[in-house]
C-alpha cells in the first residue's frame, strides 16, 4: 500500500511539474505568436518547417488491439516578425540538442530518427527605418538613413542559425536562450479567417483553405503571397509555409508535446541512440507525454489577403 502511495503521488507530482512547465511556454508564445505583424512587401512575416531530412518519431499507444496504434510526432522550426514601436522584432523556436561543447543539433534518437530534445528561442531586432550611423544584423550595411530597412535580414539570420545548428557551425551558439526540456512535438498549424485550416493541395505551391462545403462543389480559397509545399504525410500536407507582404494567417494552433521530468531524465541517461530510441517508442511512455494545444487569433489580419 505504501508503494503504490509513494507512486500515485510521484505521478502526481511529475504531472504537476509538466504542467506548470507547458503553462508557462504557451503562455510566452502566445503572446509573441499573436503580435505577427504585416511587414509590407517584401518583407516576411511568418515562417514554420519541419525537416524532411528527418523521420518523425512514432510512438505506441496503449491499446487492447493488435497491432497497437501509434501517434506521430513533429518537430517545426518556427519563426514570426512582429514590431515594438520603430523596431522590427524577429522571434524563432526550434528544438535542438546540446552537445558537450554548447552546440545544437537536431532531436535524434537514431539514425535519421527525429526524437526528443530542448526548446530553444532565438530573437532579433532591427530599426525599421535606417539610422544614421551603425550596422546591421550579420554585419550587413544599412540603407540610407532614413529609408527602410529589410525585415527579411531577420529571417535569413534566423534560417542560417538553424542550419549552422545542424552543422555545428559557429552560429549555432546564436541560439542560446533554452526555454525548457523534454520536448516531443511542436507544430504551429495556421488557419483562415473562416477558421479552416491553410494548406497545400498538391498542384499549386500557394497556401489553401476550404470556403464552402455545401451544395454539388467545394470551394476553395488562398493566402497569397504565401509559398507553401507539399508533403501529404505532413501535418496540413505541407512541411513548409512562407508568408509575406500583407499576408499572415488569422488563427494559429500550437500544438506542445513534453514528457514529465522523470522520464525525460531517464531518457537523457541513455547512452545509446537505440536503447533511447526502444525507451521512449515503449507504450507506457506515451502515458507520460503531455500534448497541449492552443488556439492563437492573430491580431493584425489583412482579410484582403484571404481571396
Amino acid at each position: 500500500m505504501f508503494n503504490q502511495t509513494q507512486r500515485a503521488f510521484m505521478t502526481s507530482m511529475g504531472q504537476t511539474d509538466v504542467l506548470e512547465a507547458a503553462r508557462t511556454v504557451t503562455d510566452m508564445m502566445t503572446r509573441e505568436l499573436e503580435q505577427v505583424t504585416p511587414a509590407g512587401a517584401p518583407g516576411p512575416n511568418y515562417y514554420t518547417r519541419i525537416s524532411t531530412a528527418l523521420t518523425p518519431l512514432t510512438q505506441s499507444l496503449p491499446s487492447n488491439t493488435s497491432p497497437l496504434p501509434t501517434r506521430t510526432n513533429y518537430l517545426e522550426d518556427i519563426y514570426v516578425l512582429t514590431r515594438q514601436n520603430q523596431n522590427w522584432v524577429g522571434i524563432g523556436y526550434c528544438v535542438r540538442v546540446p552537445d558537450p561543447n554548447g552546440y545544437l543539433y537536431p532531436a535524434i534518437t537514431g539514425p535519421g530518427q527525429a526524437g526528443v530534445g530542448s526548446l530553444y528561442r532565438w530573437s532579433e531586432t532591427m530599426p525599421v527605418l535606417a539610422p544614421q550611423t551603425g550596422t546591421a544584423p550579420g554585419g550587413r550595411a544599412y540603407p540610407l538613413p532614413g529609408l527602410p530597412t529589410d525585415p527579411g535580414w531577420l529571417l535569413q539570420d534566423f534560417t542560417n542559425a538553424c542550419l549552422a545548428a545542424n552543422s555545428g557551425g559557429a552560429l549555432s551558439l546564436s541560439i542560446s536562450n533554452r526555454i525548457c526540456d523534454g520536448v516531443v512535438h511542436l507544430v504551429l498549424r495556421a488557419f483562415a479567417t473562416n477558421g479552416f485550416p491553410l494548406y497545400n493541395d498538391g498542384v499549386h505551391t500557394n497556401a489553401w483553405f476550404l470556403v464552402r462545403t455545401n451544395g454539388p462543389f467545394y470551394a476553395y480559397g488562398s493566402l497569397h503571397p504565401a509559398i507553401s509545399h507539399y508533403t501529404l504525410t505532413y501535418p496540413d500536407q505541407t512541411d513548409l509555409l512562407y508568408t509575406w507582404s500583407n499576408a499572415v494567417p488569422a488563427y494559429l494552433e500550437l500544438q506542445l508535446g513534453m514528457m514529465e521530468p522523470r522520464t525525460y531524465s531517464r531518457y537523457d541517461s541513455i547512452a545509446a541512440p537505440a536503447a533511447r530510441l526502444a525507451y521512449v517508442q515503449r507504450d507506457d511512455i506515451s502515458t507520460r507525454i503531455h500534448l497541449f494545444r492552443q488556439r492563437i487569433p492573430v491580431r493584425d489580419v489583412d482579410p484582403t489577403a484571404f481571396q
